[in-house]
């Protein structure tokens, strides 16, 4: 499911500027330029995982894999977990800007259900576009699934 979700979401996220980048957690995608740094990155949920505390942990090991230095070059996150789990978000977006890397936005796709949740956090005006693209592309994955 990882693999052909990630792989539904590769054009979509090209047309919004966002290159393939090397990543040992999951598929990733980033789009950088002298004002702003973004990721992309589709990871697996394991089964009873919390989602806040499994990104939280993961965070700065992929910023660091997409590009982001220490207090120099910040990178926004945008995170799709697919998975299960019936947790709340709320806790997996950052309310504060680290100057690090922040996650902007959580996506969580349950493919035994067929459904996608998602949280946001501040940064829209930039980042707004990204996150209603992705949200758009993983609706029209789970679509084609269940025709």
């Amino acid at each position: 499911m990882l693999d052909s979700l990630a792989d539904a979401l590769a054009s979509d996220l090209a047309d919004h500027g966002f290159e393939d980048r090397p990543c040992t957690h999951g598929r990733a995608w980033v789009r950088k330029t002298w004002l702003t740094n973004r990721g992309v990155v589709v990871l697996e949920l394991p089964g009873g995982q919390d989602p806040a505390a499994f990104v939280d942990a993961r965070k700065f090991e992929v910023g660091k894999e997409l590009g982001y230095l220490f207090f120099l070059y910040g990178m926004g996150l945008q995170v799709v977990l697919v998975g299960q789990s019936q947790a709340s978000l709320d806790g997996a977006v950052d309310l504060v800007d680290n100057q690090q890397c922040i996650v902007q936005s959580v996506h969580l796709v349950d493919p035994v259900a067929g459904t996608r949740r998602s949280h946001r956090t501040w940064g829209q005006v930039i980042t707004g576009t990204f996150q209603d693209a992705l949200q758009a592309s993983i609706d029209r994955f789970l679509e084609g699934r269940s025709a």
